[in-house]
């Protein structure tokens, strides 16, 4: 949950600027959507060049899970060869430059990297997560359209560290102000309060066979979703015909934040 893991992130985000590697860092599947596969070839180019502009680690792609389309398996054979094992994302807080780049779909770590305290290049995908509003261009984060721009955008600001460092500074201090955890509640409050407001019609309640069910708890999703937690103590007798979840992908694991039970 975001709110953990700002706390997790805290220490290796206390970094001095001078103590971080002087280059740009991203850890991820570089098969996963067509940004990171041309990615993937602005890398095998540097480094062909000699170059070390670029620390970018080619995670083994978890997407398709156990059920891989055909097209894929070349790709993910290769992949395996020349991959590495994912690492904490509080190692991105060790690079001065740090890359968000979309895959198939948004990727969600660029609030993490905003609060690592490095400067952020965000690859522009055509969507946009709810806080990019608030994302200023050369103010607190630094934005690309294409993946051709990210290294000469790299050199640019490595050659005005001074701007880089006010850049990083800015983008932590959006995460840890706006994006703060109680910041973020009360965005999804009044995004609920005013879809609320604007149905005036009555809602009526499911019909059987319609295909919605009404949820009211944690534990009513698990249901719905067909969900158990196996692996916990008794689990194996109550979760006859279910499918196992672990962790944060079981929907009645508390959160542990503040003003949230849940």
């Amino acid at each position: 949950p975001w709110c953990r893991l700002l706390e997790e992130l805290a220490p290796a985000a206390a970094a001095p600027w001078a103590t971080r590697r002087d280059a740009l860092y991203f850890s991820g599947s570089l098969l996963n959507g067509r940004w990171r596969r041309r990615l993937r070839r602005l890398v095998d180019e540097q480094a062909k060049a000699g170059g070390t502009d670029l620390h970018v680690r080619d995670v083994q792609s978890k997407f398709f899970g156990g059920a891989q389309p055909r097209w894929a398996h070349g790709q993910l054979a290769e992949q395996a060869n020349r991959s590495v094992a994912p690492r904490a994302l509080h190692e991105a807080c060790g690079w001065r430059y740090v890359l968000s780049i979309p895959g198939y779909g948004y990727s969600s770590r660029l609030r993490a990297l905003l609060a690592c305290g490095s400067t952020v290049i965000h690859l522009r995908p055509p969507w946009a997560e709810y806080f990019e509003p608030l994302l200023r261009d050369n103010c607190n984060v630094v934005v690309v359209d294409k993946v051709e721009q990210i290294l000469p955008t790299l050199r640019a600001l490595r050659a005005d560290e001074g701007r880089a460092r006010r850049i990083a500074e800015s983008g932590r201090a959006l995460a840890l102000g706006a994006l703060a955890w109680p910041n973020v509640l009360g965005y999804l409050r009044a995004m609920l309060e005013e879809y609320a407001a604007r149905r005036t019609e009555p809602v009526a309640p499911p019909a059987p066979g319609d295909g919605f069910t009404r949820v009211g708890s944690a534990r009513e999703l698990m249901d719905v979703a067909g969900l158990c937690r196996c692996r916990e103590p008794g689990g194996g007798r109550e979760c006859a015909g279910r499918k196992c979840c672990v962790g944060w992908d079981c929907a009645s694991k508390r959160l542990g934040c503040g003003g949230a039970t849940t």
